[in-house]
C-alpha cells in the first residue's frame, strides 16, 4: 500500500537532508468536487470516453490506482507512473527483504539472489521468478535515518519511491509493514525540474486556462477578420513565396482568434506559414514566444525569421551574448566586464542574481523570442510575459511541455503540426493506455476545436506523393509540384528491393542491425553516384540505431539517421532500410512509417522483406509496390 505525505512530514522524514517536491495527491474523490467539472463539459466526456469515470463522474477502472495531476483548478491528462516495487498487476509475489544495522553498517536480508555494492549506497537486485528486477537503494542520513528508494519508470533518473526508516542496532526492520511515498527529487537543469517549476508559476491567463481545460468550448476573437487581413496584406506584399489560398485562410484566422490550430501534411509549408504569422503578430505590436520540440527546429525558425524582424534565440547565456547586437550592446559589454571583475564573483561562484538581471535586461529588448518548450520554463525567463505563443512541431510535444510556455501569461495560442506524424515518445505502457502520449495539439482537435487543414504539399511530385496520400491521408493530398522527377534511366521514383538476410543483435545493445543490408546500401550508393547523383543528396534512414552505427562504420561520409531523428527534415533521395525480415513493429506503426516514407523530394528506395510486412498497413504497402 502506497500513500502520499505532506511536505512538512517529508521534511521531518529526511531531516532536511534533501530538497523534495511532492507530487499532488492521488485523485480518489468524486470529480464533481472539482471547480472545472460539469456533467456537460468537454472534460467530462473526454474522461468518460477513456473509461476513467462513470456516468456520475466517479473515478473508475485503472484510474483509481494511478496519479492524476491537479494544480489549483487545473485538470490535466492522467499521468500514470508505474513503480517497480508494485508488481501485483503482473501477479508476482514480492519478496520482502529485512534491514539490520550492525557495527555501523546496513545489512539487507532476503530470500533470493542479491548483489551488493560496498559504498554509501547499497544496490539490491531481487529477482522475482527470474522475470524482473527490483532496483532499490539505501543510504544513511546523519548516521541515523535510512532512505529506502526505488526507481519509477517513465521518470528518468529523478522519479523515485522513497521511505524513511530509523533502524536500531541489532534489530530487524520488516519491509512488509513499511509504506512508501512518492516524490520527484529536485536536481538543477533537469527535464523534470523544468516541468515542475513551470507549474509553480502563476502567470497563467484565466481565459486561456479555461479554454485548455475544456470549460470554454470555443475560442474568442481577438480582432476582426478585416483588421487581421489588413495587416496580413501589408506583410505579404514584400515576401516570397506567396501563400496559397488555404495557407492565407489559416494565417488570417489564426491571427484573428484566441486559439489557432493548423494541421498540415509534410511539405505543406507549415514552418513558413508560422513565419508569416509571427510577422503579422509582430506588425500588430504583440510580444511573441515561439517554441518548438527540438533545438534544431528552433534554430531553423530563427534563421528564417531573422531577416524579417528583430528576434532572439534563447539558448544558454554564453550563446546568447555571441548573437547580441544593438540595442543590447551596452548590456553585453557590461556582462563581459563583470565576468572579469570581482563584482561577479562570490565565494568563487558567479553571482546568479546578477546573471538573471542581465539576462532580463537583454531579452526585454526583443518582442520575438524563440526557444524549445522545455527551455521556456528556465529560471532566466521567469517573470516574462508574452501576448502570443506560436508552437511549431506541436504534435511532438507532451501536453505538460506546452503548458510550460503557456504559463507566461499567454493570451493567444497558435499551434501547427501534423497529427498523422509521430507524437511525443512515451515508453511506459500504462501511460500509453491513458493517452499520455497524445499532444495538446491533438487533444484540442479531439475536443472539437477547428483546425485549418493544408492539403497541398510542395516537397515531391504526385507520383511520389500518391504512396503516402493513399496510406495515411485517405487520398486527400494535393501536389503543388507539376514536374515529374525520376531517379535514373528506367527506374521509377519509388523502388522496393527484396532482402532476405536476417537481422542480428549486438551483445551490448538492444538495437538490431543487418550486415548484408548495410553492404548492399554501400553498393547502391555507388551505383547512384555513377548515374550523376551526388553522395550528399542521398539520405539513408533506418528505424534502428544499431544499423546507423554499422553503416557509419563502413563509410563515415554517408548521411545516415534514424527515422525518429529525421522527422521534420527532407532530402533529395531516401534509402529506407527496414532491417528486419521477420514481423516488424516499425512497419505497423502508421505515424512512424509516414515519416519514413515522406522525407524524399525526388526518389525513394525501400529495402525490406515481404515477410516482415505483416498487418493491414504492411500488406497495403506491399500491394502498393
Amino acid at each position: 500500500e502506497f500513500h502520499f505525505v505532506s511536505s512538512s512530514k517529508m521534511k521531518k522524514l529526511t531531516q532536511k537532508s534533501t530538497k523534495l517536491i511532492i507530487i499532488p495527491t492521488i485523485l480518489n474523490q468524486n470529480l464533481k468536487n472539482l471547480k472545472c467539472f460539469d456533467g456537460n463539459s468537454a472534460l467530462f466526456h473526454r474522461l468518460k470516453n477513456q473509461n476513467l469515470v462513470d456516468e456520475n463522474g466517479q473515478v473508475v477502472g485503472p484510474a483509481q490506482q494511478d496519479i492524476m495531476a491537479k494544480y489549483e483548478d487545473y485538470f490535466l491528462e492522467p499521468l500514470y507512473i508505474e513503480q517497480e516495487l508494485s508488481c501485483q498487476q503482473q501477479n508476482f509475489t514480492i519478496i520482502k527483504p529485512k534491514l539490520q544495522v550492525k557495527n555501523e553498517n546496513l545489512y539487507i536480508h532476503f530470500q533470493s539472489e542479491s548483489k551488493f555494492q560496498t559504498d554509501n549506497y547499497y544496490f539490491l537486485s531481487v529477482k522475482l521468478d527470474k522475470v524482473i528486477d527490483i532496483p532499490c537503494y539505501c543510504k544513511f542520513y546523519q548516521n541515523q535515518n535510512v532512505l529506502l528508494k526505488a526507481k519509477l519508470q517513465n521518470c528518468g533518473a529523478f522519479g523515485q519511491q522513497i521511505q524513511g526508516l530509523s533502524p536500531q542496532k541489532g534489530k530487524f526492520i520488516d519491509l512488509q509493514s513499511v509504506k512508501g511515498e512518492f516524490f520527484i527529487k529536485e536536481i538543477d537543469q533537469t527535464y523534470l525540474q523544468r516541468i515542475q517549476k513551470g507549474f509553480e508559476m502563476e502567470h497563467v491567463d484565466k481565459a486561456m486556462k479555461m479554454l485548455i481545460m475544456g470549460v470554454y468550448e470555443k475560442s474568442r476573437q481577438i480582432c476582426t477578420y478585416d483588421e487581421a487581413k489588413a495587416v496580413y496584406d501589408q506583410v505579404i506584399k514584400n515576401v516570397e513565396p506567396k501563400p496559397d489560398t488555404a495557407q492565407e485562410k489559416a494565417i488570417i484566422n489564426s491571427v484573428q482568434n484566441q486559439l489557432g490550430l493548423i494541421n498540415g501534411c509534410y511539405g505543406g509549408g507549415k514552418t513558413q506559414i508560422l513565419i508569416y504569422i509571427i510577422m503579422v503578430l509582430f506588425k500588430q505590436g504583440k510580444s511573441i514566444l515561439v517554441t518548438t520540440a527540438t533545438n534544431c527546429a528552433a534554430d531553423n525558425i530563427y534563421e528564417r525569421l531573422k531577416p524579417h524582424c528583430q528576434c532572439l534565440r534563447i539558448p544558454c547565456v554564453t550563446q546568447l551574448l555571441e548573437e547580441i547586437e544593438n540595442p543590447c550592446t551596452y548590456y553585453a559589454q557590461m556582462f563581459k566586464q563583470q565576468l572579469q571583475g570581482r563584482q561577479l564573483l562570490k565565494d568563487g561562484q558567479i553571482d546568479y542574481k546578477l546573471l538573471v538581471y542581465l539576462h532580463k535586461q537583454i531579452t526585454s529588448q526583443f518582442k520575438v523570442q524563440i526557444s524549445t518548450a522545455v527551455n521556456s520554463a528556465d529560471v532566466r525567463m521567469y517573470g516574462q510575459r508574452f501576448d502570443s505563443l506560436v508552437v511549431d512541431e506541436a504534435g511532438q510535444l507532451l501536453e505538460p511541455e506546452c503548458l510550460l510556455a503557456i504559463n507566461h501569461g499567454i493570451k493567444q495560442l497558435i499551434m501547427c503540426g501534423d497529427k498523422n506524424q509521430m507524437g511525443p515518445l512515451i515508453l511506459n505502457n500504462l501511460a500509453k493506455q491513458c493517452n499520455f502520449n497524445r499532444s495538446l495539439f491533438e487533444r484540442l482537435q479531439l475536443a472539437g476545436h477547428t483546425a485549418y487543414s493544408l492539403s497541398y504539399q510542395y516537397r515531391m511530385p504526385s507520383l511520389l506523393m500518391d504512396l503516402t496520400s493513399s496510406l495515411f491521408y485517405q487520398g486527400r493530398l494535393k501536389c503543388g509540384i507539376d514536374k515529374q522527377t525520376r531517379i535514373v534511366g528506367s527506374y521509377l521514383p519509388i523502388s522496393f528491393v527484396q532482402m532476405k538476410s536476417n537481422e542480428q543483435f549486438a551483445l551490448n545493445s538492444p538495437s538490431c542491425f543487418n550486415q548484408e543490408n548495410a553492404l548492399f546500401i554501400l553498393k547502391l550508393v555507388k551505383g547512384l553516384q555513377k548515374h550523376g547523383i551526388e553522395k550528399q543528396e542521398i539520405q539513408i534512414l533506418t528505424p534502428y540505431r544499431g544499423q546507423v552505427e554499422l553503416i557509419l562504420q563502413m563509410d563515415e561520409d554517408l548521411e545516415v539517421e534514424t527515422v525518429d531523428s529525421f522527422q521534420g527534415k527532407q532530402a533529395d533521395y531516401i534509402i529506407l532500410d527496414t532491417v528486419k525480415t521477420e514481423s516488424n513493429g516499425f512497419i505497423n506503426d502508421p505515424k512512424r512509417l509516414n515519416v519514413a516514407l515522406s522525407r524524399m523530394k525526388k526518389g525513394l528506395i525501400v529495402l525490406g522483406s515481404e515477410s516482415a510486412f505483416t498487418g493491414e498497413l504492411g500488406q497495403n504497402l506491399v500491394n502498393w509496390f
